[in-house]
């Protein structure tokens, strides 16, 4: 189950309390950041004859992890955590009960809690499982009879190499930690599927290769889809990443060919698929050579640079990019069809008074007038605070109260929404270009002051809303 924290009262601190910790803790020696990191770290590694591969994988991970073991991880990492707040440890660790205790969500009209665990759908809930594994795999560790040669995890799943005759000690060890933390394990012998790869031991030595679940269906993005051709590019790229960085070189020719015919099937040309291809295969060799191939994939360090998003519109947009690159300006290409547009999630709607961040039009009862604003609090906040404003000072009166002293009363029951974003930016233009489509708007003329006149034809060529 998985609970949606975006604009609830207590997202804003649970990201908090993320950033905080990610930002203090070092990370395990186990950790790993993706396919590209373990092969890194793994791959040509010998391996005794007797040691097998098997992966243990924690069972509902997030809505088992128990608030005292959080809380424990977190008073044993005060140490780092304290350089980045200036909270005391004892407000820290009631802001962290307060968000793993305040666990409400609807269902079919019902408010229920989650009783036990961290919520699915937190910002907190990674971080704090991740502390809490990282004790568990210190002390089960250090219980077993063996040094285990291998171990790495990727969130709540380990990849391990132990002699078959332990494996069930393996098992007992980490299921005893607590009672709601268990696992189960896969034993894979002399190879095992772990994220993307296949991990294999060879004559004694690990090798990779690249790995797809029973699941795959083969589909990418169409090259006739409505995206700029720059993203069909990267994803060729990506996938002659994969094929060629998470396999050893006896594997890489039969995940070459897989991929082209994959690519084919998903309608990209014949020429531009292997001229693609090969431009960066000889790419990927050359950095290879001088060391610096696995780099760029392995790191879970990102350069933040400033760039700005725009909708993809065949040609308009390309012309606008190849513009903007003489201010040394990065753009992000939006397509402006999404999924979410037709595959509805199955989550209960919630009441327009209860909506955040929100553009909203309020009509009078009593003629064709209409008001619009925003409001990044509840809706149903804002229009009480309208529908109060009659007991002010008249001189203090918004134009929707003026309007309502002259004999006239709005709809109230039935405001509408027009737009939502959570961006104060972009809700702000928003509120602008609604409000000059209104067929006899009531809004004070300084309300649209920030919107450029150039944006006026276009806006008077669209019907009244």
């Amino acid at each position: 189950m998985i609970v949606l924290t975006v604009n609830s009262p207590l997202h804003a601190l649970a990201r908090f309390l993320q950033d905080v910790i990610q930002a203090s803790v070092p990370k395990a020696n186990s950790h790993i950041n993706n396919s590209f990191d373990l092969v890194k770290k793994l791959s040509g590694m010998l391996i005794d004859d007797h040691f097998d591969l098997i992966s243990l994988d924690a069972v509902s991970l997030f809505t088992n992890i128990p608030l005292d073991l959080a809380i424990t991880s977190i008073r044993h990492r005060w140490q780092f955590i304290s350089q980045n707040t200036d909270l005391p440890l004892d407000e820290f660790l009631s802001a962290i009960q307060f968000v793993f205790d305040s666990t409400y969500f609807i269902f079919d009209g019902v408010i229920y809690k989650q009783t036990f665990g961290s919520p699915m759908g937190s910002p907190l809930s990674p971080v704090i499982a991740d502390l809490v594994l990282v004790d568990l795999e210190v002390r089960a560790l250090e219980r077993l009879p063996i040094v285990v040669p291998i171990y790495f995890r990727y969130i709540d799943d380990i990849l391990m190499s132990m002699p078959r005759s332990l494996v069930n000690t393996v098992l007992e060890v980490f299921n005893s930690f607590h009672r709601r933390l268990q696992f189960t394990v896969e034993i894979g012998l002399n190879r095992i599927n772990f994220l993307d790869t296949t991990v294999i031991i060879n004559n004694g030595i690990i090798e990779f290769d690249w790995y797809h679940k029973p699941t795959f269906s083969g589909r990418y993005l169409n090259f006739f889809s409505h995206h700029p051709h720059c993203q069909k590019i990267g994803t060729i790229v990506g996938m002659v990443d994969r094929a060629f960085l998470l396999s050893h070189p006896r594997y890489q020719q039969k995940n070459i060919r897989m991929l082209i015919d994959i690519l084919l099937a998903n309608g990209y040309p014949f020429e531009l698929v292997f001229k693609i291809v090969k431009k960066r295969i000889i790419k990927l060799i050359n950095e290879q050579q001088r060391g610096s191939v696995m780099d760029a994939h392995a790191t879970d360090s990102m350069v933040k640079d400033r760039f700005f998003v725009v909708p993809y519109i065949n040609k308009i947009t390309n012309s606008f990019c190849n513009t903007i690159k003489k201010f040394n300006l990065r753009t992000a290409i939006v397509g402006l069809n999404k999924l979410s547009w037709i595959i509805k999630p199955l989550k209960d709607k919630l009441h327009n008074n209860f909506l955040s961040g929100v553009v909203y039009k309020i009509c009078c009862q009593d003629c064709d007038a209409s008001y619009v604003g925003q409001t990044k609090r509840q809706l149903g906040t804002r229009i009480k605070e309208h529908r109060n404003q009659l007991s002010r000072n008249p001189r203090d009166l918004l134009v929707v109260s003026q309007h309502r002293l002259e004999g006239h009363e709005f709809d109230w029951d039935n405001v509408l929404i027009m737009d939502r974003e959570r961006s104060y930016l972009r809700r702000s233009i928003s509120e602008m270009f609604y409000i000059k489509r209104q067929n006899n708007g009531i809004n004070l003329q300084e309300d649209t002051a920030g919107l450029s006149n150039n944006y006026t034809p276009v806006i008077e060529g669209l019907p009244h809303c």
